[in-house]
Protein backbone atom coordinates (compact mmCIF):
# COMPACT_ATOMS: atom_id res chain seq x y z
CA UNK A 1 0.00 0.00 0.00
CA UNK A 2 2.51 2.48 0.79
CA UNK A 3 3.75 2.01 -3.06
CA UNK A 4 0.95 2.96 -4.32
CA UNK A 5 0.15 5.79 -1.57
CA UNK A 6 3.03 8.02 -0.05
CA UNK A 7 4.30 6.26 3.32
CA UNK A 8 3.39 9.53 4.85
CA UNK A 9 -0.71 8.93 3.56
CA UNK A 10 -0.76 5.56 4.92
CA UNK A 11 0.73 6.96 8.65
CA UNK A 12 -1.81 9.33 8.60
CA UNK A 13 -4.63 6.95 7.69
CA UNK A 14 -3.23 4.93 11.05
CA UNK A 15 -3.33 7.94 13.11
CA UNK A 16 -6.63 7.79 12.59
CA UNK A 17 -7.86 4.88 12.74
CA UNK A 18 -6.02 4.67 16.21
CA UNK A 19 -7.76 7.53 17.37
CA UNK A 20 -11.16 5.96 16.07
CA UNK A 21 -10.34 2.82 18.27
CA UNK A 22 -9.23 4.62 21.25
CA UNK A 23 -12.40 6.45 21.13
CA UNK A 24 -14.49 3.21 21.09
CA UNK A 25 -12.34 1.94 24.18
CA UNK A 26 -13.08 4.77 25.79
CA UNK A 27 -16.91 3.48 24.95
CA UNK A 28 -16.96 0.30 25.78
CA UNK A 29 -19.85 -1.56 27.45
CA UNK A 30 -22.13 1.33 26.20
CA UNK A 31 -21.93 0.85 22.60
CA UNK A 32 -25.71 -0.70 20.99
CA UNK A 33 -24.42 -3.91 20.60
CA UNK A 34 -23.05 -6.81 22.63
CA UNK A 35 -19.72 -7.00 24.55
CA UNK A 36 -18.58 -10.13 22.22
CA UNK A 37 -19.18 -7.79 18.89
CA UNK A 38 -17.60 -4.98 20.87
CA UNK A 39 -14.70 -6.58 21.33
CA UNK A 40 -14.83 -7.93 18.00
CA UNK A 41 -15.00 -4.47 16.16
CA UNK A 42 -12.06 -3.35 18.19
CA UNK A 43 -9.65 -6.13 17.72
CA UNK A 44 -10.70 -5.77 13.60
CA UNK A 45 -10.04 -2.02 14.08
CA UNK A 46 -6.91 -2.25 15.47
CA UNK A 47 -4.91 -4.20 13.18
CA UNK A 48 -5.16 -1.85 10.43
CA UNK A 49 -3.11 0.71 13.06
CA UNK A 50 -1.07 -1.90 14.26
CA UNK A 51 -0.18 -3.15 11.12
CA UNK A 52 1.00 -0.03 10.05
CA UNK A 53 2.37 1.54 12.76
CA UNK A 54 4.76 -1.93 12.58
CA UNK A 55 6.11 -1.14 9.16
CA UNK A 56 5.94 2.22 8.19
CA UNK A 57 7.75 4.60 10.47
CA UNK A 58 10.42 2.53 9.95
CA UNK A 59 10.45 2.68 6.54
CA UNK A 60 10.34 6.26 6.66
CA UNK A 61 13.37 6.14 8.64
CA UNK A 62 15.47 4.43 6.34
CA UNK A 63 14.62 6.59 3.60
CA UNK A 64 15.78 9.73 5.38
CA UNK A 65 19.06 8.07 6.44
CA UNK A 66 19.30 7.12 2.30
CA UNK A 67 18.14 10.46 1.82
CA UNK A 68 20.50 12.09 4.36
CA UNK A 69 23.40 10.04 3.15
CA UNK A 70 23.45 11.14 -0.54
CA UNK A 71 22.55 14.92 0.98
CA UNK A 72 25.75 15.16 3.59
CA UNK A 73 27.91 11.80 2.16
CA UNK A 74 27.58 10.93 5.95
CA UNK A 75 25.89 7.47 6.87
CA UNK A 76 24.53 8.59 10.76
CA UNK A 77 22.25 5.18 10.35
CA UNK A 78 22.96 4.72 14.06
CA UNK A 79 21.80 7.82 15.17
CA UNK A 80 18.69 7.83 13.36
CA UNK A 81 17.97 4.48 14.74
CA UNK A 82 19.06 6.41 17.94
CA UNK A 83 17.10 9.07 18.44
CA UNK A 84 14.06 7.43 17.32
CA UNK A 85 14.12 4.64 19.61
CA UNK A 86 14.66 7.17 22.27
CA UNK A 87 11.84 8.94 21.49
CA UNK A 88 9.47 5.74 22.04
CA UNK A 89 11.50 4.96 25.22
CA UNK A 90 10.47 8.88 26.69
CA UNK A 91 7.36 8.49 25.49
CA UNK A 92 6.62 4.80 27.30
CA UNK A 93 8.31 6.50 30.16
CA UNK A 94 5.65 9.38 29.82
CA UNK A 95 2.90 7.18 29.47
CA UNK A 96 3.86 4.66 32.47
CA UNK A 97 4.11 7.99 34.56
CA UNK A 98 0.65 9.38 33.95
CA UNK A 99 -1.18 6.56 33.36
CA UNK A 100 -1.35 5.73 37.53
CA UNK A 101 -2.61 9.43 38.10
CA UNK A 102 -5.37 9.24 35.25
CA UNK A 103 -6.80 5.63 37.16
CA UNK A 104 -6.85 7.54 40.72
CA UNK A 105 -9.51 9.12 38.99
CA UNK A 106 -11.78 6.07 38.64
CA UNK A 107 -10.69 2.44 38.54
CA UNK A 108 -13.51 0.44 39.60
CA UNK A 109 -16.54 -0.52 37.95
CA UNK A 110 -18.73 1.90 39.66
CA UNK A 111 -16.36 4.68 39.15
CA UNK A 112 -14.35 4.05 35.51
CA UNK A 113 -14.22 7.74 34.86
CA UNK A 114 -10.52 7.22 34.70
CA UNK A 115 -10.12 4.13 32.52
CA UNK A 116 -12.22 5.97 29.91
CA UNK A 117 -10.49 8.68 30.04
CA UNK A 118 -7.35 6.84 29.24
CA UNK A 119 -9.10 5.92 25.51
CA UNK A 120 -9.74 9.74 25.48
CA UNK A 121 -6.10 10.95 25.79
CA UNK A 122 -4.37 8.34 23.86
CA UNK A 123 -6.88 9.39 21.00
CA UNK A 124 -5.74 12.80 21.78
CA UNK A 125 -2.43 12.13 21.86
CA UNK A 126 -2.56 10.09 18.26
CA UNK A 127 -4.12 13.76 17.01
CA UNK A 128 -0.94 15.26 18.31
CA UNK A 129 0.85 13.26 16.01
CA UNK A 130 -1.75 13.59 13.00
CA UNK A 131 -0.70 17.13 13.27
CA UNK A 132 3.29 16.77 13.82
CA UNK A 133 3.51 14.50 10.93
CA UNK A 134 2.25 17.27 8.55
CA UNK A 135 5.21 18.99 9.30
CA UNK A 136 7.34 15.60 7.60
CA UNK A 137 8.69 16.97 4.09
CA UNK A 138 8.50 13.45 2.64
CA UNK A 139 8.30 14.68 -0.82
CA UNK A 140 12.27 16.14 -0.66
CA UNK A 141 13.07 13.09 0.75
CA UNK A 142 11.65 11.20 -2.28
CA UNK A 143 12.80 13.51 -4.56
CA UNK A 144 16.20 13.21 -3.13
CA UNK A 145 15.97 9.16 -3.86
CA UNK A 146 14.51 9.19 -7.34
CA UNK A 147 17.30 11.92 -7.85
CA UNK A 148 19.88 9.46 -6.84
CA UNK A 149 18.70 6.77 -8.48
CA UNK A 150 18.74 8.11 -11.91
CA UNK A 151 22.63 8.91 -11.35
Amino acid sequence: IARIFQKKKVLLVGFIFYAAVFIIISQLGKLPMDMKSQGYLIAFLAAVPIAIFGVVPGAMIADLVIADAYNTGSHKEGVFFAARTFIMKVSMSFSLLILPSILSIGKSITNNVGVRLTGILAALFCVIGFIALFRFDENSILRTLKDREGE
